[in-house]
Parts: structure tokens; C-alpha cells; sequence
């Protein structure tokens, strides 16, 4: 019996060892550098784009990833930290001390964002309608010929934003504020107690807010619950 039941345990470890090494989908790729990516974006699986540490911008033609140039573009210790776009040439990067980068399928150029607050998300539904969110409540707004500074009504540090059209739109911080714009920025919901890093949504009704502390908080119809 003794033996029995050992044979049936080295089996199962055996069969757990075997699943855990050779059956994920997840494959390490090589990006050439070391450096912290904060954020990724693409417009399929062979235009992808990411951003991180120290101004390092990444390309995938969906095999290999190469560094894109941004030399004097980006001030030294600059993290960049989200990125968003309209097509493959209408790409937006944000980051640390106001940092707007544009790339228009030839090459990055830097935009005035007015700022020097760190800019921690960016969101739009067009090339000429885009937002950028950041440290402070800064909230910028894009209209396709200048940067613009928006009310937020917070000095809260914003981290993430999100829309399902220009006049529907959701931002979240770091102490727990959700915001949504309609026309103008209004604070719909509070909880101090959860800092929140990200937004997404399917629709205007099915929005998910995510955070520390294993926060998922979820807006239906009109309530964000957890």
C-alpha cells in the first residue's frame, strides 16, 4: 500500500513539474535592455510600441524589438510612462517633468506640453483629441495644434484615463478618486482607502478601475462598487 501510494505522488509531482515548464503560452523576449517598461501599445501584432526608463522607446515588428531614437528629446532620468495612439503614425508618449513625445511614422518629436509635472497617462479617441493625465491633477488636453491645460478640480496624482468616446472619459488616482468628463471634469467617486493605477472599459456602463491591494472596482450603469 506504502508503495502504492508513493508511486501515485512522484507521478503527480511529475505531471505538475511538466505542465508547469511546457505548457505556458508566455515566451520571454529579448528587448535589449535592462531598463524598467512601464507601458506597451500597438496597433497589431507586428506594430507594437513600449515605453520606460530613462526615455527608452521600444518597437516590435513582430519579431524583434529595436530601440527607436529619441536623442535630445528627453531629459536625463526621464521615465516615460504611457503610451497611446491613433494609428502607427500617430503615436503619443507621456512622462516625467511633462514629457509629450509624438511619433508620425518617420520619427519622435517633442511637443510643449506647458507642464513639469510627471504625466502618468494618456488616452484619446482621435489624433486631434487626445488627454494626458498626471502628477498634481494635471490634466492636458490635445486639440491637434497645442497642448491645453484642463480644471480637474483635484490635486490629486492621476494615473490612468480612459474613454469610449471624446465626451465620455474616466480618469483614477492614487488616492482613490474616479473622475469622469462629460463637457467638463467632475469627481464621481472617492475611496481613500485604495490607491488606483488603471481604467479600462467596454463600454460607458462597464468600466473596471484597478489598484493596490488586489482592487478591482467596476461602474454599472452609474455606481462603482468593489
Amino acid at each position: 500500500m506504502l508503495r502504492v501510494l508513493v508511486l501515485v505522488l512522484l507521478l503527480c509531482s511529475m505531471a505538475f513539474v511538466a505542465c508547469g515548464n511546457s505548457s505556458s503560452p508566455w515566451n520571454e523576449m529579448s528587448i535589449g535592455t535592462e531598463r524598467l517598461i512601464h507601458a506597451v501599445w500597438g496597433t497589431s501584432s507586428s506594430d507594437i510600441f513600449a515605453a520606460g526608463g530613462e526615455g527608452t522607446i521600444l518597437h516590435c515588428d513582430g519579431a524583434l524589438w529595436h530601440r527607436m531614437s529619441t536623442d535630445g528629446l528627453v531629459l536625463d532620468g526621464v521615465t516615460l510612462r504611457a503610451v497611446w495612439g491613433s494609428s502607427s503614425s500617430d503615436v503619443f508618449v507621456v512622462g516625467d517633468k511633462g514629457t509629450i513625445l509624438h511619433y508620425d511614422g518617420n520619427m519622435w518629436m517633442s511637443m510643449d506640453s506647458g507642464h513639469t509635472n510627471a504625466l502618468c497617462g494618456v488616452w484619446g479617441s482621435s489624433s486631434s483629441d487626445v488627454f494626458a493625465v498626471g502628477e498634481n491633477g494635471a490634466v492636458l488636453h490635445y486639440n491637434g495644434a497645442e497642448w491645453v491645460h484642463m480644471t480637474s478640480d483635484t490635486w490629486d496624482w492621476i494615473n490612468g484615463i480612459w474613454g469610449s468616446y471624446s465626451s465620455d472619459i474616466f480618469a483614477v488616482s492614487a488616492y482613490g478618486t474616479i473622475m469622469h468628463y462629460g463637457g467638463s471634469w467632475t469627481i464621481i467617486a472617492k475611496f481613500p482607502d485604495t490607491g488606483l493605477i488603471g481604467v479600462w472599459g467596454s463600454s460607458s456602463t462597464d468600466v473596471y478601475a484597478v489598484g493596490l491591494h488586489g482592487t478591482i472596482r467596476t461602474r454599472h450603469e452609474i455606481i462603482f462598487s468593489s
